[in-house]
């Protein structure tokens, strides 16, 4: 297998699972899967609130089936169990993006800024492919974060930086390069650093032929997040003196898929109520974490892989997640706690299907292995197919 070693483990994984027996379930008795999409449409339809989440490990065509199935059904939509990240979408809303892809940052720039994210570790061929490959312009890689990384092991230069000190430090950045004289005194105990390397720091990023930063987050509270608000000015800025861009670096599996899927139906990016039969979007009113921390849904339909991101919720969501019964999608052969189980195939693995890269480029993935599991798609439209004639009749 030509892939990082997180790539072989998930494909070896993957693969391991596709030999299992299929094993759909309705309230814990075997069942085809026939019995299975019609339980899970019966239970859709005596929901009174009922939530579609965790689509991150779905293909493109199955988060389409599973939109459809939300607006039929009016449930609310979210791409993820948590609110991690979401951040850059609302700065986006607010200051737009300037962006580019994988390809042009690798063809093009000479300065590649790792704004608190750690591709070594977490995108492990991200450096060889776009950020450092042996073909193309030489470029500078500096590294933004609180601690010494193992991208910060390999570049060119290291700026240590608190997080809590991240949205003063690119205020900073801006006033330098628009000429504003900051009070001295103020400068180093907000940023962490005297005001003669924030202007080297300056300068080095508007001297750049063409710059990017490949930026992670700088705080769990998804709602509002200065420093991500800072980081999409900055950007802006930058194009007054050079060609700079900004690319978020994300380890959600297809979200950004399910984001775009989402959006390019509702006009939303996540977190979409459909309860009055239209889109409704208030921020994160209707994100499933929200949702449960509020105890305000009655029935889940999980895509696969949702169990590692429950750890994430609070305890209070938490319980109710727990508490609430579920229609579940696995690529596993798992003993999950759900009143329904449909066992699928994973996009891949046993499956076709589209995933989105981290620069909105949609990848095929081809079928590595034969499987008697359905696809994801295949048993969200079979469902789709059980619940549309009773909702429109």
């Amino acid at each position: 297998i030509n892939a990082c070693d997180r790539g072989v483990a998930w494909t070896e994984e993957g693969i391991a699972n596709a030999d299992q027996p299929v094993t759909h379930r309705v309230d814990g008795e075997a069942a085809d899967l026939e019995s299975a999409t019609v339980a899970a449409a019966d239970r859709l339809l005596a929901a009174n609130a009922p939530i579609l989440c965790g689509l991150d490990n779905l293909d493109a065509n199955a988060q389409q089936a599973a939109w459809k199935l939300a607006d039929l059904v009016g449930a609310t939509i979210d791409s993820s169990l948590h609110n991690d990240g979401r951040a850059s979408m609302f700065s986006l809303q607010k200051h737009g993006k300037v962006s580019a892809t994988l390809g042009e940052i690798s063809s093009r720039s000479d300065l590649v800024v790792f704004w608190f994210c750690d591709p070594v570790t977490t995108h492990p061929r991200h450096l060889e492919r776009y950020s450092r490959p042996a073909a193309g312009p030489a470029r500078k890689i500096i590294v933004v974060d609180e601690a010494q990384t193992a991208t910060a092991a390999v570049a060119d230069q290291f700026i240590r930086l608190s997080k809590s000190n991240a949205a003063a430090m690119l205020m900073a950045l801006r006033a330098s390069m628009a000429g504003i004289v900051l009070n001295a005194s103020q400068v180093e105990p907000t940023t962490g650093h005297a005001q003669e390397r924030i202007d080297g720091l300056a300068d080095q990023l508007k001297s750049a032929r063409y710059g990017a930063f490949v930026y992670g987050h700088t705080t769990q509270d998804s709602a509002f997040d200065l420093a991500s608000d800072q980081l999409a000015q900055l950007t802006r800025e930058l194009n007054q003196h050079t060609r700079f861009v900004s690319l978020g670096l994300r380890s959600d599996a297809n979200a950004r898929s399910a984001e775009n899927v989402i959006a390019w139906s509702s006009g939303y990016p996540f977190a979409v109520n459909y309860a009055q039969s239209i889109p409704r979007f208030n921020r994160l009113e209707h994100s499933a974490a929200v949702l449960l921390e509020r105890g305000e849904c009655d029935l889940i339909v999980a895509g696969p892989g949702i169990e590692k991101d429950v750890q994430s919720l609070s305890p209070k969501a938490r319980k109710h997640f727990q508490a609430t019964a579920k229609i579940m999608l696995t690529s596993a052969a798992s003993e999950a706690d759900a009143a329904i189980v449909l066992h699928v195939a994973a996009a891949g693995i046993d499956s076709e299907g589209d995933f989105c890269r981290q620069d909105d480029v949609a990848l095929p993935l081809t079928k590595l292995v034969a499987t008697e599991r359905p696809s994801a798609v295949e048993a969200i439209e079979q469902i789709l197919a059980h619940v549309r004639p009773r909702v429109l009749a």
